[in-house]
């Protein structure tokens, strides 16, 4: 069985600069669940998601 997000929001930023503030008030305004991935490793022919 496959799962879709109804929204899906991407945040990418530069280290040390403040993303888990933005990302956690983001997370805190969403009534549902969530998943934060974080230091993602790219990869031409692979979801995320699986491998989480």
């Amino acid at each position: 069985m496959y799962f879709t997000n109804a929204i899906d929001i991407s945040c990418f930023g530069l280290r040390r600069s403040g993303n888990y503030a933005v990302i956690n008030w983001i997370i805190r305004q969403n009534n549902g669940s969530f998943v934060h991935l974080n230091d993602v490793k790219l990869y031409s022919n692979k979801d995320p998601y699986q491998s989480f």
